[in-house]
């Protein structure tokens, strides 16, 4: 994952942004007590958090999930956003699930989005300017604690996202759905 809370911060930070080593970080699911540590800071890869195998999610967790399978990469095959949305299938993807098949020229194995919680996983695994396909970034596909406060996304959107976040009521008379996504969190 690319983003976690911050405890000294007070909020969620991207991996890149982190400059102090000593910060303890925690899942972005406030109900959650999963703790994070900075991997790869030196390494070949970008800054990244990686969960302690010592403190696990709690059950039902959004953020429980096998993040490296869902990291951008050249050998992904993304479905449309607007297709998962409607639950077609690409002629091309005849298997909605997501699963792995090795490519004959190049031995890797390629990974399809095709549903919407495929779609879900690899919003949460990635920053939120990873661009997903045709200019749509991930933050032009979600809408949670990492960019509610962005583009005044709190006082609603237009258009087709992933709402991460919890349902408090639904007012039939005006046909309004009001949700929970918390930027501040009570860890």
């Amino acid at each position: 994952m690319f983003e976690a809370y911050s405890c000294n911060l007070k909020r969620s930070v991207n991996a890149s942004d982190v400059t102090n080593l000593l910060d303890t970080f925690k899942c972005l699911n406030p109900e959650c007590n999963a703790i994070y540590t900075l991997r790869s800071i030196n390494g070949k890869r970008s800054p990244y958090f990686g969960r302690r195998t010592s403190t696990p999610h709690i059950n039902n967790c959004p953020y429980d999930i096998e993040a490296n399978r869902y990291l951008d990469s050249e050998d992904m095959i993304k479905s449309d956003v607007y297709k998962i949305y409607k639950h077609e299938k690409n002629i091309s993807n005849k298997n909605r699930g997501f699963h792995s098949q090795t490519s004959s020229t190049t031995g890797t194995a390629i990974k399809h989005i095709s549903t919407p919680k495929q779609l879900l996983n690899y919003c949460i695994s990635n920053k939120l300017t990873t661009t997903y396909m045709n200019g749509i970034t991930v933050g032009d596909i979600i809408v949670d604690n990492r960019n509610i406060l962005q583009n005044k996304n709190y006082k609603g959107v237009s258009g087709l996202r992933l709402i991460l976040g919890n349902t408090i009521c639904y007012d039939s008379s005006t046909k309004v759905i009001y949700f929970d996504v918390s930027y501040s969190f009570s860890k």
